[in-house]
């Protein structure tokens, strides 16, 4: 049976990972969250990325996550054109 791991970030954040080692941010908001467990330049590996919407507490990092890492996005439209919009 597969299993995976499940790291509680803060707030809405969550990392999970496969046993295969494929990794999923879902809402990482972590500079300016005053419950984080670590910051935005601490995440090393994202295969896929998911915003459940575009408030601040669930995107803000996320962006920059993206620029460096180069993920896959998944997300709302609404959210796929604000990130065009930031490059």
């Amino acid at each position: 049976m597969a299993t995976i791991k499940i790291r509680y970030i803060g707030h809405a954040s969550f990392c999970f990972e496969s046993e295969l080692g494929t990794t999923i941010c879902y809402d990482p908001w972590l500079d300016e969250s005053p419950v984080a467990c670590m910051k935005r330049d601490e995440v090393e590996k994202a295969d896929i990325i998911i915003f459940s919407h575009g408030h601040n507490d669930h995107v803000r990092d996320a962006f920059e996550i993206c620029h460096r890492l180069k993920p896959f996005l998944l997300t709302t439209m609404r959210c796929v054109r604000l990130h065009k919009l930031t490059g």
